[in-house]
Formats: structure tokens, C-alpha cells, sequence
């Protein structure tokens, strides 16, 4: 089995993501938070050599290789995180397609992650990076749910991932959103789309109306993820905001996918 880290992944439709002038509001912001949460060095690929370092080169070679030269991160002293920018150029195409947020970030963090550090450092980047859907999961959790293998005649298989990401159907509208999972949040949109009373009436270990929508956290602890209990309070949340809205791995045609 893979090596188990902490995966927070925020997506957005934010029209200027891509602009110098946002990069350097986005730095802005995160180097004027405490110092344990800024990222120290960043590149444009894995492998690269040619690597941006705070420390010698500065915020402003930063916002001028935004998304260019930065589209990996990380931080190596603890605590400990790497992320990744995925944005590409044609991402309103991903829109006509049902793609309701195309660009997204994702940062991982060691499991062994401290619980504040990780609700202030998501409760930070989320109005920084203009987020619109988030959520917090391990990659054990995600492969579980997402993961889709195809048995091929030959002994072989082919293996991918569906379901990670909020989908809109173009002929009806409907909106497909990833399994409630330990901390949720769900900007404007998406509160429209469920409708607010059913988050102000939901019940389970957190609900904070933040930034543009609802930051939702079922329990105290990632640990609890994919233990019993956990996946008994995910599904009671799902219930109440309406489970027809959430993934559902039985109604995926497998053939179809992999096509």
C-alpha cells in the first residue's frame, strides 16, 4: 500500500487566477501569516533544478514566475508541506464540460500533521487562494472511494481516479459534489445550490459559516478518518444536506468510464 499523508484540496473558477496581479495578492497575504505556515521554496516541474528560494530571491521574483516558473511548493522545515498549482490556460473549456471549478491546489502534509495546524493553515488559504470548494482527506481515504479498476481479458488492468471533483450536468444542471469527508468547506454556490437552512440546521461536530459559504467539520480529529464512526457521521451529514447531491460509486458504469 501507498504511503498515507493528509491531502487538502481547494478548487476555485476565480477568472484572474492566473495574473501577476493575483500571484503577488496571493503572496502577500500568505507571507503576512505567521512564518510556520509560508511555503520557503518553489519550481516549475518535478526534478527541476532551477528552484525560486524565498530567502535568496524575494516576494518579488516570486509574483513575477507565478504559475510560469511556481507551479511546485513546499515547505521543508516543519511543519512540513508540499503543494501544487493546477491551472492551465484552457480551463474554461474544463467549465463547458461540467467542470464547475477547474483550478485547483492541493496541499499534502505528513499524517502525523498537528489538528490546529492544519484547521488554521485551511482556514487561512481559503479566502487567499478565492476557494469555492474544499475539503480535507488522506490518500488512503480518496483511493477507497474514488479509485476505479478495470479488469482487462488479457490479465491486465487499468486503474484511475472519478469523483474527486464538483461536476454540473449541462442538460439538467444537477450538481455532483465529492464525499462529505472530515472538514468540508462549501463556498456560496454550493450553499445556494443545497440551500442555506440545511446548513444552519446541520448537526455534527462543527459548522461555521466562513468566508463565502460553510466550513464543515464532522469530527475532532483526522485520525478518526475511515474508522467507523467517522464514516458513520459522514454519511449524517450527507443525509441531511441531501445524499442525491454526493458521488455515488454504484451508479458509475465502469465500462463507460474507462472508454
Amino acid at each position: 500500500m501507498t504511503r498515507n499523508y493528509l491531502a487538502i484540496r481547494l478548487s476555485t473558477d476565480y477568472e484572474t487566477f492566473g495574473s501577476k496581479k493575483f500571484g503577488a495578492e496571493v503572496f502577500y497575504k500568505w507571507f503576512a501569516l505567521d512564518k510556520k505556515f509560508h511555503p520557503e521554496e518553489f519550481k516549475a516541474y518535478e526534478g527541476s533544478k532551477n528552484k525560486v528560494i524565498l530567502e535568496r530571491d524575494g516576494i518579488n521574483v516570486l509574483k513575477e514566475k507565478w504559475l510560469n516558473d511556481i507551479v511546485l511548493g513546499k515547505r521543508k522545515n516543519k511543519p512540513k508541506y508540499d503543494f501544487i498549482f493546477f491551472y492551465l490556460p484552457s480551463w474554461q473549456k474544463s467549465l463547458e464540460k461540467g467542470d464547475m471549478f477547474p483550478i485547483r491546489t492541493g496541499f499534502y502534509m505528513p499524517i502525523n500533521q498537528k489538528e490546529d495546524y492544519i484547521i488554521e493553515f485551511n482556514k487561512f488559504i481559503i479566502p487567499i487562494l478565492k476557494t469555492k470548494f474544499a475539503h480535507i482527506s488522506t490518500n488512503h481515504s480518496i483511493e477507497k472511494k474514488y479509485r476505479f479498476i478495470l479488469e482487462k481479458p488479457d490479465g491486465g488492468s487499468s486503474q484511475l481516479i472519478s469523483g474527486t471533483t464538483v461536476t454540473k450536468c449541462l442538460n439538467t444542471n444537477f450538481i455532483t459534489l465529492p464525499l462529505v469527508t472530515w472538514i468540508n468547506y462549501y463556498g456560496s454556490e454550493l450553499v445556494n445550490y443545497i440551500g442555506e437552512e440545511k446548513f444552519k440546521t446541520l448537526n455534527t461536530y462543527k459548522v461555521e459559516k466562513f468566508y463565502e459559504g460553510y466550513l464543515v467539520m464532522c469530527y475532532p480529529s483526522h485520525k478518526l478518518m475511515e474508522k467507523e464512526e467517522a464514516l458513520i457521521e459522514e454519511e449524517k451529514v450527507m443525509q441531511h444536506l441531501g445524499k442525491h447531491h454526493f458521488f455515488d460509486r454504484s451508479k458509475v458504469d465502469i465500462h463507460e468510464l474507462f472508454k
